[in-house]
């Protein structure tokens, strides 16, 4: 029976030591572990597709960064906050108060202000 053409979703194969097979039910593909390194699986809880690391082959039933509870997912998830919120508005800036936060704008109109102020003192 050939294999169907999908997205594969990896787990264990205990038959064989060394192998991983196709979760799917009417799939019979079969790969080394070695060979599934860097390709593309479905993660095996939430179903989203992700690249498999020597990390996630460690796992009978490898999971993606999101559905992990890993040292390193926790960091990925981290920095995916900290990236989908960067730059939307002052109070997801993490330790910065709301009311230091100056955008670049104004900070150049106070600083001409300044100056400005500064030469009306000095030619009066």
């Amino acid at each position: 029976m050939p294999t169907i053409n999908h997205v594969h979703k990896y787990v264990r194969f205990k038959g064989k030591p060394g192998y991983y097979k196709c979760d799917s039910f009417d799939c019979t593909f079969y790969i080394e572990r070695e060979l599934i390194v860097n390709k593309l699986t479905r993660c095996s809880k939430c179903e989203d597709v992700f690249v498999l690391t020597r990390e996630d082959l460690k796992r009978a039933r490898p999971k993606c960064s999101n559905c992990s509870k890993s040292k390193k997912a926790k960091e990925d998830r981290l920095l995916q906050d900290l990236t989908r919120d960067l730059g939307t508005s002052p109070e997801f800036l993490p330790g910065i108060p709301k009311e230091e936060y100056i955008p670049q704008e104004e900070e150049e109109e106070t600083q001409e202000s300044f100056f400005h102020d500064r030469r009306r003192d000095q030619n009066s």
